[in-house]
């Protein structure tokens, strides 16, 4: 099963988005993995290891006018936040044949296979698969965090997605 992924880091999580893809890799030998790289450190880092199924695009294949003024007033983390939603948008226009991405944080690590996850999805018929941050009651953080998390999101590419995203 080929799976495509997106996630985006720079240089100082390298280690993180590393242990990403070889955990990714383990666990779903077919995954395809596009990094956004958000600083030419990392982008040249990953370019010399030339790793199987990881494709690098730069920062400024993803930006533009609107998110470059943006990006003027937010920190670098939030940054990553706002760009998330854009991953997938520019993913299906470069590969408007693809049938999903998912878009996927640097620091997750699989222990297991993703596919129950896959399959669970692909059988709703559902257009996006989001994951709550699922807080304890006793420490809900939600009105700061949302109900939300973007660490695994899943995209069919159809017109509601699109509408969406």
């Amino acid at each position: 099963m080929s799976e495509n992924f997106i996630t985006l880091f720079n240089y100082n999580y390298l280690p993180q988005g590393l242990s990403l893809y070889y955990s990714l890799k383990k666990n779903l030998s077919e995954a395809k993995i596009w990094v956004v790289c958000m600083d030419k450190k990392v982008e040249a880092d990953l370019k010399k290891r030339n790793l199987p199924d990881l494709n690098i695009i730069p920062l400024k294949k993803i930006e533009n006018n609107r998110l470059l003024k943006v990006k003027k007033t937010r920190k670098f983390v939030e940054y990553c936040w706002t760009l998330t939603p854009f991953l997938p948008e520019f993913f299906f226009k470069k590969f408007n044949k693809t049938k999903s991405v998912t878009y996927i944080d640097a620091d997750i690590f699989f222990y297991k296979s993703p596919i129950p996850i896959i399959k669970e999805f692909d059988k709703s018929k559902k257009s996006i698969l989001l994951t709550e941050h699922g807080f304890h009651h006793k420490h809900d953080n939600s009105i700061v965090s949302g109900k939300f998390c973007v660490q695994y999101m899943k995209f069919k590419n159809n017109k509601f997605t699109k509408k969406i995203l």
